[in-house]
């Protein structure tokens, strides 16, 4: 798991460990929170929008410096992008109605200006980036190059961890949300250094 990490200047042995400190914290920390760090627009979920954006912004300069796998890149920073819209629940959260007693309510989707038209445009989004992930993705290459493969697993293991949380399969009530988003918070930011990871493999 930690042979073969590409050269880079971004300590990414270091990130590992980090990484797989903080998924054996998840469940333990989530337990001890207090309720309001995984509210809508709290803490924990403005990081996941920084961490989306970060993202974003890492793959356009990969683009950018790597013309030859731009298109991967750049489908990377659109999917991402997706992401930092639905945690912000496509502009929801910058319109909350009042606190409730699990935090701020937000005005309901149906009642969000030119809501139709953020369903449209989310669409043809969705059905663009799917093209750009069968069209433009060299999934051949990728696999051939040195693979990220603890990261990934971290990714997959944190989705688990997020879909667990949101049903309240292993925690209830606001210990599920917590660790629901402390995963989520963290599946972000393996993204992250997935994308730093193949922006120095692939030449």
């Amino acid at each position: 798991m930690f042979k073969q990490f590409p050269n880079t200047s971004y300590p990414l042995k270091a990130a590992l460990v980090i990484s797989i400190l903080y998924l054996l914290a998840i469940i333990p920390v989530s337990d001890v929170l207090p309720e309001w760090v995984a509210w809508e627009n709290g803490p924990i979920e403005n990081a996941q929008v920084v961490a989306l954006l970060l993202g974003v912004a890492y793959n356009i300069i990969a683009a950018r410096q790597n013309p030859a796998y731009s298109k991967v890149f750049y489908t990377a920073a659109a999917f991402l992008f997706l992401l930092g819209l639905r945690e912000l629940s496509y502009g929801r959260v910058f319109f909350p109605t009042h606190m409730g007693s699990h935090g701020p309510e937000f005005i309901a989707m149906k009642d969000f200006p030119f809501h139709t038209a953020i369903y449209v445009f989310l669409g043809i989004y969705m059905l663009l980036l799917l093209y750009a992930f069968i069209r433009h993705i060299p999934w051949r290459k990728l696999l051939a190059v040195q693979r990220p493969t603890a990261f990934f697993i971290i990714a997959v293991i944190c989705a688990l961890l997020s879909t667990a949380g949101d049903h309240a399969w292993m925690l209830e009530g606001s210990e599920g949300e917590t660790m629901e988003e402390l995963a989520e918070l963290l599946m972000y930011i393996t993204f992250l250094h997935m994308s730093i990871w193949y922006s120095k493999v692939l030449k």
